[in-house]
């Protein structure tokens, strides 16, 4: 059973094969600039893997979140026992979205060699970023183990099993209060998560970017394709009737890198949005200033739970 912390580390897509997009968590957190921001110097990129936005500082990286979601299902699995339960949770996967490589896909392809071999597919070391599927359980261990473990356990917790008192929230719920990590903004939904779409949403409608395109759009005319962004040629309808690229995705995406880089799409594309997120960072530095705290006051929660339990 996933926990919350998995629940809300979703990967948005416009399509299951291409770009990432905005995506946000349905909480209006962000801004609606009114003034562009400027942008000091527009670094010449042609793979953002490995970069990291501003916003990123207020996300846990995978290595943080790998400690809380596994103190989360040490006190999920000793809870569950208490009421003669077996539970088994998933294993997280070792990498996920917010690991190092987390960028290389923002932009669309931006690698000649994964291009020519992908299209605009997802290689299977990206699908493997998913979270696993786990084991059907039993409407009493749902019921126990409450409304903090997912969707799935949504039925109302139980006030005792087997004449023993059920915490509130269930053994999901007693395992998030444990970790202080109850109701608290770890940086994968509302403010830091808004801001990392927001970014996105409005370096779409920068004129520099837009400008961008245009000699990005101009490139790939030249080599017999019309589209008037990135986006647009990475959710070619055409893509997504194929389980494996077919020779005609693959030459498109191989000219949509060679013109990225032709007209420093991502370079300029990051510097932009990079912008945007300083600019909303500024502006919401008490509630990030506090996404930071609880970040911290989980992962040292979690060294003690860990710790205790070995």
């Amino acid at each position: 059973m996933a926990s919350k912390i998995a629940v809300a580390k979703t990967i948005c897509t416009t399509i299951a094969i291409a770009t990432l997009t905005a995506c946000s968590s349905g909480t209006s957190q962000g801004t609606d600039p009114k003034v562009p921001p400027p942008v000091s110097s527009t670094a010449t990129i042609t793979n953002p893997a490995g970069k990291s936005l501003p916003i990123e500082a207020y996300e846990m990286t995978n290595d943080q979140y790998q400690k809380v979601d596994g103190a989360l299902m040490t006190l999920q699995v000793s809870c569950m026992k208490r009421f003669g339960f077996d539970y088994r949770p998933y294993a997280a996967p070792a990498t996920g979205p917010n690991g190092p490589d987390r960028n290389g896909r923002r932009y669309g392809p931006v690698d000649l060699a994964a291009a020519a071999q992908y299209g605009y597919h997802r290689s299977d070391a990206l699908q493997s970023t998913s979270l696993p599927s786990t084991p059907k359980m039993s409407d009493a261990m749902l019921s126990v183990l409450g409304s903090g473990g997912g969707p799935q356990a949504a039925a109302t917790t139980p006030v005792t099993y087997n004449g023993i008192a059920v915490p509130k929230g269930g053994c999901a719920g007693e395992a998030e209060n444990k970790l202080g990590i109850a109701g608290k903004d770890l940086g994968m939904h509302d403010v830091a998560a808004q801001i990392n779409a927001d970014g996105f949403s409005h370096s779409l409608n920068d004129d520099r970017v837009k400008s961008a395109f245009a000699a990005w759009s101009g490139c790939m005319k030249a080599n017999g394709y019309d589209y008037s962004t990135p986006n647009d040629a990475a959710n070619d309808r055409r893509w997504g009737a194929s389980p494996t690229p077919t020779p005609t995705e693959i030459a498109t995406a191989t000219a949509d890198v060679r013109c990225k880089q032709q007209a420093n799409i991502v370079g300029i594309w990051f510097s932009v949005e990079s912008a945007y997120e300083e600019q909303m960072i500024d502006q919401h530095a008490p509630e990030l200033a506090q996404v930071k705290n609880n970040i911290n006051e989980a992962l040292r929660n979690a060294a003690a739970i860990v710790g205790s339990a070995n």
